[in-house]
């Protein structure tokens, strides 16, 4: 498994209720990883510190080619976030081009 740089973030939506709760979400251990096969996907842990359960949060991946250059951007969607606990998740990447880095960029809970 070829691991490739990452860089991992915690986000904030927009919107007061939605504010107060993309607040209580972090993303840990955010990973984008080439698999042997050449599948590649980002995985990562994401933890709910409120007190209430997040139904769904979204993520916003900004994709980076090896230079640095922002070559576009990735949502991905986390269902079922308990509170005060956490959820993994592997997703995909929805992206055709050479990716160096992957980067969060937000997270919201509509």
């Amino acid at each position: 498994m070829l691991s490739l740089l990452l860089l991992g973030g915690i986000g904030v939506g927009c919107g007061s209720d939605a504010s107060s709760r993309s607040e209580d979400i972090e993303v840990r251990n955010f990973r984008y990883v080439e698999q042997p096969n050449g599948e590649r996907e980002f995985t990562a842990d994401v933890h709910n510190t409120g007190s209430e359960d997040i139904p769904i949060a979204q993520i916003e991946v900004s994709l980076f080619d090896e230079t640095g250059a922002q070559m576009g951007t990735q949502h991905i969607e986390v269902e079922d976030i308990p509170s005060n606990g956490s959820r993994s998740f592997t997703q995909a990447l929805a992206h055709d081009g050479p990716v160096g880095q992957a980067r969060v960029n937000s997270v919201m809970v509509p």
